[in-house]
């Protein structure tokens, strides 16, 4: 009853919550800037280039 009690007064959103048998887990993350999400979008694309070249030069449907 005082856990439930103590749950109602912290609503706090989650970033992610995981169920493992009997234990939950709760991930908590900062809200992210709009740089972050910029740097974010820009590995992205690092990443995904050199992958579309590499299938451009294979001969694959792109």
């Amino acid at each position: 009853m005082v856990k439930e009690r103590e749950e109602r007064k912290v609503k706090q959103k989650y970033a992610a919550t995981y169920q493992f048998r009997r234990a939950r887990v709760h991930i908590v993350a900062p809200n992210k800037t709009r740089e972050e999400y910029k740097r974010i979008i820009h590995d992205m694309h690092m990443a995904a280039w050199p992958i579309i070249d590499e299938m451009i030069a294979r001969g694959d449907k792109v």
